[in-house]
């Protein structure tokens, strides 16, 4: 009975040494009063979570995750403007962004990446060579269980001008797992669905709809996606190394 009773004391002593901390044992952890921010990745992989934005008139476009995101994730953005391609997106805790790939043809669509390394802050792209306002939309997803170094192992891009199947040359890795991103803009619609991949959220900003999807791979090889639509589309396919 003693010895329950001193164990019952130290973990309460512990919970409340951690409640004003942000970061537990690799878990969100927040006040109670933000308790909508309890986010948890999933092992060893996952996605954490996801958010989008858009204007139909911007030269620059924030966007914002629902929770602060985890030191050492990685942060991936699919997003564009209507006309023009994006200067390098800046904060999310980001100190360093970089360009998985870009597909600036028919419809635009652009994949960026970084390690989650310094104070979270709202995420922002712009555009500098855009000469007025524009269209502007993004997708902001972040993941648990990447490297933070070399990520970017294989990428492929492709557009076309008419109604078909949107795709790309498959992308060969020699590492696994590898989390594999294929993002898609169209002038019209497309098919949700590709099997085996998981589709993210869905961004339609006026003319413009994003489709995004992912796959966690369990050995290396050739992967390739695609997908019908109705209008002219740009697609780029990212393979990123897990840990």
């Amino acid at each position: 009975m003693g010895n329950r009773s001193v164990f019952v004391v130290v973990a309460l002593a512990v919970a409340v040494g951690f409640a004003g901390c942000d970061w537990v044992l690799g878990v969100h952890k927040f006040p109670p009063a933000d308790a909508a921010c309890s986010v948890i990745p999933g092992p060893p992989v996952g996605l954490v979570q996801q958010a989008t934005a858009g204007s139909a008139a911007a030269r620059t476009l924030d966007g914002n995750l629902s929770c602060p995101p985890m030191m050492g994730d990685v942060l991936v953005i699919a997003g564009a403007a209507v006309n023009n391609e994006l200067d390098k997106p800046t904060g999310g805790g980001v100190t360093t962004w970089s360009s998985i790939d870009r597909s600036n043809q028919q419809a635009n669509v652009e994949l960026w990446i970084g390690v989650v390394d310094t104070t979270p802050s709202a995420v922002e792209i712009a555009c500098s060579m855009c000469t007025a306002t524009e269209q502007m939309w993004m997708l902001i997803t972040e993941w648990s269980g990447l490297v933070n170094d070399n990520l970017v192992e294989a990428k492929q891009r492709s557009a076309g001008t008419g109604s078909g199947v949107a795709t790309t040359a498959a992308v060969s890795t020699l590492h696994a797992p590898d989390l594999l991103i294929f993002g898609v803009s169209t002038t019209a619609n497309s098919a949700t669905d590709i099997p085996g991949w998981t589709a993210l959220d869905v961004v339609k900003e006026d003319v413009i709809t994003q489709y995004a999807w992912y796959q966690l791979t369990s050995t290396p090889g050739d992967y390739a996606a695609s997908v019908a639509v109705t209008g002219r589309w740009d697609a780029v396919l990212g393979a990123v190394r897990a840990k």
